[in-house]
């Protein structure tokens, strides 16, 4: 512990001087930390990573309990690492570390988090930031998965963390660091709770609108004249980021710092970060952003700046190209038709929907009708055709002689038996 502060003390990673963390916080505290530097020892790549900041330039551990399914945070307000005591002290634990350290590396080369930008690419570049963070996580794991005493909590990864199976199945095949990578960052980002969670997490003025600013959106423009309609929209319009599209390969570049040796090609990181798979909104984004511009229209807004239709939108449901198809997914069919007696109309037949039954007067369909008498001798004419048919044949059929008129034409012929 340090004497000068009673509140701040150290914890070990190693047997160097400067193998420590400087924690702050109490001796239990402390105690407890321990355990997670104990299980991050037994990494050489988590070493090579923490030794590669000098001790002084580390961020300071804390110890708390959080809520929401946290597992920890890292804030660069102070320069600290806050890591949950739900998480306990294990394997699992130091997983979670590496990714907030990852995060601590990410804030030394530049910023992920609200970037200049529109409310989507502000989405897109936080998704690369966690994801990457993720990854230092499962780069972790993959280190130590051969030790019997992380084989619990590395099961627990493959079954239940998002990207984790993605990574480690590139990383069995063979396939090169950057390649890893890209796995394990597209698997995360498939997942949708995570996607959810953290836009509104990240963004909670937009969000602001279907709770503490929610009278923005009860607005009824017809009631109120141009100058209310206008301060309405300009205030919808100033809890949304506005900006152009970023450069997904700078950032790209800058969340990534450490986890690979060699990049990928310019072309392929544009094309894999800007896939729908990755630059896509969440569903709620979209209804958010769907309804405020609706809004604003209604007030007389003559600008695109929300514009949510034209990005990819992953829903619990599945990934949708576009606005209109995830539009599509969830709009409910329309009724069958009926006809004025409330009775359901046939299904179409050739894309023409068939007349309704006959109905008496209190709408119960009538039963089929007689078949006429000229229809029961249209169907009986070809069985009538079939006997005329066969009267004939039997009338052109050759009658045989006979037999005495045959003896007697063979006697006067000469011929005898």
């Amino acid at each position: 512990s340090d004497e000068n502060d009673a509140n701040r003390h150290r914890v070990f990673f190693g047997k160097g001087a400067d193998d420590y963390f400087n924690v702050a916080g109490t001796s239990e505290d402390a105690e407890f930390l321990a355990g997670t530097m104990e299980c991050l020892a037994k990494s050489p790549k988590a070493l090579e990573k923490i030794r590669s900041v000098p001790a002084a330039e580390r961020p300071t551990l804390k110890s708390q309990m959080l809520s929401n399914g946290w597992g920890g945070f890292f804030c660069a307000g102070d320069n600290s690492v806050i890591m949950g005591k739900n998480c306990g002290n294990g394997f699992g634990s130091a997983g979670l570390f590496m990714h907030e350290f990852h995060h601590f590396k990410q804030s030394r080369v530049g910023n992920w988090m609200n970037v200049p930008t529109n409310l989507p690419d502000q989405m897109l570049v936080e998704r690369m930031g966690e994801a990457a963070a993720e990854v230092a996580n499962f780069q972790f794991f993959n280190d130590v998965r051969h030790l019997p005493e992380a084989k619990a909590d590395f099961d627990v990864m493959t079954a239940h963390r998002p990207g984790f199976k993605d990574y480690i199945q590139a990383v069995d095949a063979g396939k090169d660091e950057s390649e890893c990578v890209l796995a394990g960052m597209r698997g995360y980002a498939a997942n949708h709770y995570l996607a959810d969670k953290y836009a509104k997490q990240y963004h909670t003025m937009p969000f602001s609108l279907e709770k503490d600013n929610k009278n923005l959106m009860d607005f009824k423009p017809s009631e109120h004249d141009g100058i209310a309609q206008m301060m309405n929209e300009m205030q919808i319009q100033a809890l949304f980021p506005s900006g152009n599209d970023v450069d997904e390969t700078a950032y790209f570049k800058m969340v990534t710092v450490g986890l690979m040796s060699e990049l990928p090609p310019d072309d392929k990181i544009k094309r894999e970060m800007r896939s729908d798979d990755f630059a896509y909104i969440s569903d709620s984004t979209y209804k958010l952003m769907k309804s405020a511009q609706d809004q604003c229209e209604a007030c007389g807004s003559l600008t695109a700046k929300l514009s949510p239709e034209g990005r990819a939108v992953l829903a619990p449901h599945g990934l949708y190209h576009d606005g209109a198809a995830y539009e599509k997914s969830i709009t409910p069919p329309p009724p069958p038709p009926m006809n004025g007696n409330g009775v359901q109309m046939p299904p179409p037949i050739d894309g023409k929907v068939s007349p309704p039954p006959p109905v008496d007067e209190n709408g119960k369909p009538l039963p089929p009708p007689m078949p006429s008498l000229q229809a029961k001798l249209a169907a009986m004419a070809p069985k009538q055709g079939l006997m005329s048919r066969l009267r004939a044949q039997t009338r052109e059929k050759p009658v045989a002689p006979a037999k005495n008129a045959v003896a007697r034409e063979m006697k006067r012929k000469g011929n005898s038996r």
